[in-house]
């Protein structure tokens, strides 16, 4: 080809108004010693290239000249360039720079800075191009983007998580009223009333309102999850109960529960979160075209199961397995959908954490997740929890006993409703009651009769001072004071720290009038 120097040398030539690179040593010295990649194409074939740009490419330097420049570009960035390079030839635009991407010996993509302007060689017109590998700095961008969108979505999520708390609080304190003026109208009664039934469906409504409740602090981890032996049965028919209602009629939701199912030691609450978080995947993989959703819920012995875990401990389980008729998954989306913050929905729809929250309880468990899925064909989620032998506690409501007495208690509440309902309560046990609704009324008649009263419960979020803040001033003034701090808004509350501060007993809204009754009983008895 005309113009090719086989030696890949730089040649000397001198012109009025083109610059030209010199075949001495010291220039020679300058390109070779480049970290830029500098090479010289005459027709789109490279006439020269320095040792880096040799190293970038991945060829020996004799199969490397000769040769298209656009042999190196990667194929997407192909029209680009070509089109920027005949733009340089026809004189348009003889001195460019921009991004694109080329491919090394191995295929990988190669991301470069690449600057063009013109020179001579061999007498002709030729471009002298300098490439700049950006790659690592583009890899750097990138996870910088992805840490600034996980950090938004953490900030996001831990905003959203604060309000729940709140909204929880609040609503604590009106199950509270609800539940409390309930159950001291079921004593009074006595049972002889046509209303009684009534009052227990409210008592009922109130103890389920109580559990959703108890989600929506689980959701904002302001709450202290207690395992215990369970029945999984309750919770995936309350589940698919409230899912049914908010599902498309486009939707089938199928059950299978084995009538005998075996208990696993969790927290419902969280186990809620297991059952909703999967149905709620299931049903966002067929809403566009509807399908079946099925539930599966039984026992299984590992020594029966194929596809049981490798890695679990052989024994009996429960197994919960959920599957759907929607748009499947790709392989290598399969392999991240327990990561956190991963996720095929736009945005808006959804933060990417429902799955990698199903992982993480389930794994508290000493359980496990397994999934499988093929484009087009579906979903299965499957469920192990290890099988316990025990007895599932009792959730219908218990027998109240109710103890009285007739000590001077201060209640102290920033909600009104809450304080006089407490009042009317405390006082139908027996008990002569003083009530505030502001926590610095309540340390001033403290600080006026310290040996006034008996017994303090107050809340612990109220404004202008919490139900800590005034303990700690009430024990100050008189060192004994017995305390019971009541909550509604799930504080991971230290125990240690309460009982430092002269703390007895906290008490977690809503309570029943026998817990109640029974927590002043257990303070007051026990010196």
């Amino acid at each position: 080809m005309e113009g090719h120097n086989p030696n890949g040398d730089i040649s000397r030539h001198d012109g009025p108004d083109t610059p030209s690179i010199e075949n001495e040593d010291k220039y020679r010295n300058i390109v070779e010693s480049s970290h830029d990649g500098i090479c010289i194409i005459q027709d789109a074939v490279i006439q020269f290239a320095n040792n880096r740009l040799v190293r970038m490419l991945g060829f020996p330097k004799k199969e490397i000249l000769g040769t298209s420049f656009y042999d190196y570009v990667h194929p997407d960035e192909l029209s680009k360039v070509m089109a920027s390079y005949e733009r340089f030839v026809a004189g348009d635009d003889r001195k460019q720079r921009y991004e694109t991407v080329m491919s090394d010996g191995q295929g990988a993509a190669l991301n470069i800075d690449l600057s063009i302007s013109p020179t001579l060689n061999e007498g002709r017109q030729a471009a002298l191009v300098m490439i700049r590998d950006i790659t690592d700095l583009k890899k750097m961008e990138a996870e910088k983007r992805e840490l600034e969108r996980n950090l938004q979505q953490t900030q996001r999520m831990e905003a959203i998580g604060t309000l729940a708390g709140g909204i929880a609080h609040e609503f604590n304190n009106i199950l509270w009223i609800i539940s409390a003026n309930a159950e001291y109208a079921l004593d009074v009664l006595q049972g002889d009333s046509p209303i009684d039934k009534n009052l227990k469906r409210i008592e009922k409504a109130c103890d389920r309102a109580s559990g959703l409740v108890g989600q929506i602090l689980s959701f904002s981890r302001r709450r202290q999850h207690r395992p215990k032996p369970l029945d999984m049965r309750a919770i995936v028919k309350e589940t698919l109960k409230f899912m049914r209602a908010s599902l498309p009629k486009s939707i089938e939701i199928k059950t299978e529960i084995a009538p005998d199912l075996g208990l696993t030691m969790a927290d419902p609450t969280q186990l809620h979160q297991v059952v909703t978080n999967l149905c709620t995947n299931a049903f966002y993989a067929m809403r566009k075209k509807g399908g079946v959703l099925e539930v599966t819920l039984e026992n299984v012995d590992s020594s029966e199961v194929a596809s049981f875990p490798s890695g679990m401990a052989p024994g009996r389980y429960v197994r919960l397995r959920v599957k759907d008729t929607g748009m499947g998954m790709e392989p290598a989306v399969m392999k991240r959908v327990f990561e956190p913050f991963f996720t095929t929905k736009q945005v808006g729809e959804g933060a990417g954490l429902g799955l990698s929250v199903v992982y993480g309880i389930v794994e508290s468990y000493h359980g496990t997740v397994l999934v499988k899925s093929l484009p087009g064909q579906g979903s299965v989620f499957e469920v192990f929890l290890p099988l316990i032998e025990d007895k599932a506690e009792d959730d219908t409501l218990h027998a109240r006993s109710v103890p009285g007495g007739q000590e001077r208690i201060l209640f102290v509440d920033d909600e009104p409703e809450i304080a006089d309902s407490a009042k009317e309560i405390l006082e139908g046990l027996g008990y002569r009651v003083e009530v505030k609704t502001h926590a610095p009324e309540a340390l001033a008649l403290f600080k006026a009769q310290p040996d006034g009263f008996a017994l303090v419960i107050a809340d612990m979020s109220m404004p202008h001072m919490s139900g800590e803040a005034l303990a700690k001033e009430m024990v100050r003034l008189r060192r004994d004071t017995p305390i019971i701090i009541c909550t509604g808004y799930g504080e991971l509350i230290d125990q240690a720290r309460m009982k430092e501060i002269g703390v007895r007993e906290v008490i977690m809204k809503p309570a029943g009038i026998g817990t109640i009754a029974q927590a002043i009983r257990r303070v007051l008895d026990n010196p």
